[in-house]
């Protein structure tokens, strides 16, 4: 009898098989191999061990191929292919480097140095400033405190890490002035100046770096026509522009958000920065971070640059490449900086002042600090802030001469924008008129003032609606005073 569909055919194991054609064979179990894990390579342009370590990528005769040139804290010299660590550093080959003028040694240069040869000859690099103006002269048609200043500024390029924050330069000037050249002779003397037109901000992150053994300050951005940053189009490289003057900036994005290997990346932005333009963008964050420097039609000596002039490049830019080498690990020069100098013109002047201070220019550039100062204290007398503190200041001392006594003052809003419309323009307000140009030809709005008067002087706003249909405010007496004090001891 045919057992087909009882109990015991049915729980009946049958051997798992695999069909291959038409006939099957039992499944074969393939055990997985592990796989091998592949070292994680990451390009660098320079490794740093703090007060121990420094390696400058360079390329050596006419290689493609990049090396580390290491100076260690005891003064030995040695060249490395790579540092091994998770991940493992290698220097940019030259299809990989942005430097328009890489640093470039001969073999007999790198073995006097890895041989033990002597660095006296080697200076501390503020000492190479004289042949840096000299060098740099021929190619601008421009006044020599500006000329100091820029000379200085390719300097400070090499310093930029060891300082704690530093100013922009931004040169402001119309078509055919030499912008555009200055950033050529940062580009081919700074610290790995990077001159790309179109930059953009992935650009920038990219250049910027992300690896801790790199340190801060990594290289030189030069952006021309910059003066349509405050557009859309360009607000991230703002943010950048405005956390990079200061050490330890970062920003924070997130990598691959659409996958599962999204992670968040670190990008160091502080480093030092030359910008170009037709006028400075109307963001005041990014100006007060800028040391402005107005160019005019000239006629240089040389209006190019040829071959000699590269070949002259070459020599002295690796001279200040060694220079950084030889001295990364000594102190640099303090100097007693002016009593004028604080807050931010502290900031953005005293890498200016470190770099000069034992040179014969120092003086030249502690005279441009000072005239930049006394320049922002005429424009801040002129700020619509500076003005309504003396408006509110004049409101307050009639409404107390009256017999006032509270801590809190209320004011119509319509009497503080008469009072600041006279100051700044010379006219009274006709009937609802809501904007007017100052005698600079600065815009001031109802709502540029209604927003200031909150934010900055604390203004809380009334029930009561005057004849402008805008809310009265009410302030704390004392915070008037406070910030119309801090006016007046800047002029």
């Amino acid at each position: 009898m045919s057992n087909e569909g009882t109990k015991d055919s049915v729980n009946e194991p049958e051997p798992e098989t695999e069909k291959k054609g038409r006939r099957a064979y039992p499944k074969e179990i393939k055990t997985k191999e592990p796989k091998e894990e592949k070292p994680i390579f990451r390009t660098v342009r320079r490794v740093v061990y703090e007060d121990f370590l420094l390696g400058e990528s360079i390329f050596r005769n006419n290689t493609f191929e990049g090396s580390f040139l290491c100076h260690n804290s005891n003064g030995i010299w040695f060249i490395a292919s790579k540092f091994s660590s998770k991940p493992i550093y290698v220097p940019p080959q030259i299809a990989d480097l942005s430097d328009s003028l890489p640093y470039r040694f001969t073999d007999e240069q790198i073995s006097y140095l890895v041989n033990g040869g002597s660095t006296k000859d080697i200076l501390p690099i503020w000492n190479y400033l004289p042949e840096v103006i000299d060098t740099i002269s021929p190619f601008l048609d421009i006044e020599r405190p500006k000329l100091v200043l820029i000379g200085n500024s390719i300097i400070g390029t090499y310093l930029q890490d060891k300082f704690n924050s530093l100013g922009y330069l931004f040169l402001v000037g119309p078509h055919g002035s030499g912008k555009t050249q200055v950033l050529e002779l940062f580009r081919y003397l700074g610290y790995r100046g990077h001159l790309e037109p179109g930059l953009t901000s992935a650009n920038i992150y990219d250049l910027i770096g992300r690896e801790w053994i790199e340190g801060e300050g990594t290289c030189t951005i030069l952006d021309d026509e910059a003066q349509e940053l405050n557009l859309k189009d360009s607000r991230e490289k703002l943010t950048i522009y405005r956390s990079g003057y200061k050490k330890g900036a970062v920003i924070r994005r997130i990598m691959d958000s659409n996958t599962r290997a999204r992670q968040a990346i670190n990008y160091k932005t502080y480093n030092f920065k030359v910008f170009a333009g037709r006028y400075m963008p109307r963001d005041q964050p990014f100006c007060s971070r800028c040391i402005p420097i107005t160019t005019f039609y000239g006629y240089p000596q040389k209006d190019e640059f040829e071959k000699e002039d590269i070949k002259q490049f070459q020599i002295l830019k690796n001279k200040l490449l060694l220079s950084r080498l030889v001295h990364y690990f000594e102190p640099l020069p303090i100097p007693v900086l002016p009593k004028n100098l604080f807050n931010r013109d502290k900031e953005i002047w005293k890498s200016q002042l470190i770099t000069a201070f034992e040179t014969p220019y120092y003086s030249a550039i502690s005279a441009l600090a000072d005239d930049y100062v006394k320049e922002e204290i005429d424009e801040s007398k002129q700020s619509v802030e500076a003005v309504l503190a003396k408006v509110l200041m004049e409101l307050v001392r009639i409404k107390t001469q009256g017999g006032f006594d509270k801590p809190t003052v209320p004011f119509l809003f319509s009497e503080i924008w008469a009072k600041l419309m006279f100051e700044m323009s010379g006219k009274l307000p006709s009937e609802g008129e809501r904007a007017f140009f100052s005698k600079d030809s600065y815009r001031v709005s109802t709502t540029l003032v209604g927003s200031i008067l909150k934010t900055m002087f604390g203004g809380k706003k009334g029930v009561t609606m005057d004849e402008l249909h805008l809310r009265n405010y009410a302030f704390e007496i004392a915070k008037i005073e406070t910030i119309a004090k801090h006016y007046i001891e800047a002029s």
